[in-house]
């Protein structure tokens, strides 16, 4: 089995703004210890990548951060996350609300069994969003560079885009989201190469992803 994360410490080199600050965290499943005394400090719009092999604790870490470790039985995190200076485990932070600004989209794409067009459109109309909703759906879908792949199809369900696709789905959902919410997004593990244009283009505001090692190298430069 492998042993899981310990004793990292990582800070920007820059002056960039913290955004996200992990001091002492450690992360059990009952008497499992998964990850243990994890601090470092996450600036706005940087790309963080957790890089390890499969086991050691990296997405349990990632899901520390929008506190989906909460949905995991026996699960219990210990030490202090902050969110804009915002401790995201007060008594008073309601989980739903930071799973609202902190998004996250896995590794094996999870679009909404819905249309294309509901899949983006869905959380605003839930949320009362009054704007142009036929905007709002196709500039998201242009900024996860999918509007042109599906813009004839937008009836269709999500379920049946290829892989790749529905990953860009599930990043225009996110995005259509960031423009309600002024949300950041989580990236776990593997996606589509486009996702890296994306980031970059866009220069998304992006929390950690542990991303495979040479991958990633290719996406920093």
């Amino acid at each position: 089995m492998n042993k899981p994360i310990v004793s990292l410490e990582s800070a920007p080199s820059d002056n960039s703004e913290i955004i996200v600050r992990a001091d002492r965290v450690s992360v059990f499943y009952g008497d499992f210890l998964a990850v243990r005394d994890v601090s470092l400090k996450i600036a706005k719009n940087k790309i963080v990548a957790f890089i390890g092999p499969s086991g050691c604790g990296k997405s349990t870490m990632l899901r520390c951060f929008n506190r989906m470790n909460e949905l995991i039985p026996n699960a219990k995190v210990e030490g202090k996350i902050t969110f804009y200076e915002t401790d995201l485990y007060g008594i008073d932070v309601d989980a739903i609300g930071v799973r609202r600004k902190i998004g996250m989209v896995f590794q094996k794409p999870n679009p909404f069994p819905k249309s294309i067009y509901k899949n983006i459109a869905y959380g605003a109309s839930v949320n009362g969003y009054r704007g142009n909703m036929d905007e709002l759906v196709e500039q998201s879908l242009r900024r996860a560079f999918l509007w042109d792949e599906v813009k004839d199809k937008l009836s269709e369900s999500g379920l049946d885009l290829s892989g790749g696709q529905q990953q860009r789905l599930c990043i225009a959902r996110a995005i259509a989201s960031d423009r309600l919410f002024s949300s950041e997004v989580l990236l776990e593990k593997h996606f589509d190469f486009r996702l890296a244009v994306i980031i970059k283009q866009f220069n998304l505001k992006l929390l950690p992803s542990p991303i495979e090692g040479g991958f990633y190298k290719h996406l920093a430069t």
